[in-house]
């Protein structure tokens, strides 16, 4: 592919988009409120339709859906902590969505990949680095600030036009930091039903990734 047509960089949400633990995290969900087991389908139905929402906001608004009322900070705090003591080792063990490793190593070596995730930062570094994905990107950035804040940021930092940079996440919350960004949007969703209208491209794995950056490019969309 010509250079004429690559982007300048691409951003890479990294639950459901590189990971396959869009279930893990759920489970651990789940278990942060292990004391109302009679919810957890309600809790799982929640994660999967609220994904790239930070776990600090997820659980508060869990918490109001099941409990009925606002909690304190530590009631929050409790739960994070039941959730984090599970989550991690899932993640790592987890598989990788189809194509996720090739993709990046061929990516890293034609333009700067940066994974955007709303997955603490220091634990996200952690992640990668284990599943031995770290060395691809030039950044890696967690939450805090929201996502679209973050493009934003590292687009100024370096320089990027942001029409000639690409966002691949999986959830609303990416569209927006898309949006939000001026970047363009490759959605990965696996299920054609669950592909959003505003979406630029849809792929169901990162084994249709090259395919789709060029084409978008090439078209300049």
């Amino acid at each position: 592919m010509s250079k004429l047509y690559q982007p300048e960089a691409i951003f890479f949400d990294v639950d459901g988009v590189l990971i396959d633990s869009l279930s893990v995290k759920g489970d651990a969900f789940s278990r942060a409120f292990s004391d109302y087991p009679e919810a957890r389908e309600k809790i799982i139905a929640f994660h999967l339709s609220n994904g790239g929402v930070n776990r600090n906001e997820k659980i508060a608004r869990l918490f109001r859906l099941i409990v009925g009322h606002d909690p304190s900070a530590q009631e929050v705090a409790v739960r994070m902590g039941q959730f984090s003591a599970s989550v991690f080792e899932g993640v790592v063990a987890a598989p990788e969505i189809p194509g996720a490793h090739a993709a990046l190593e061929e990516w890293s070596e034609k333009v700067p990949l940066h994974a955007v995730s709303a997955t603490p930062t220091d634990e996200l570094k952690r992640i990668l680095d284990k599943r031995n994905i770290a060395k691809f990107f030039t950044s890696v950035h967690g939450w805090p600030p929201e996502k679209g804040s973050t493009v934003q940021e590292i687009i100024t930092i370096r320089g990027y036009r942001s029409s000639a940079c690409i966002l691949v996440g999986d959830s609303r919350e990416d569209l927006h930091a898309a949006i939000a960004a001026n970047v363009q949007f490759i959605q990965v969703s696996p299920l054609a039903a669950s592909k959003f209208d505003e979406s630029d491209v849809v792929i169901s794995d990162l084994l249709g990734l090259t395919a789709a950056v060029e084409a978008m490019m090439a078209l300049g969309l």
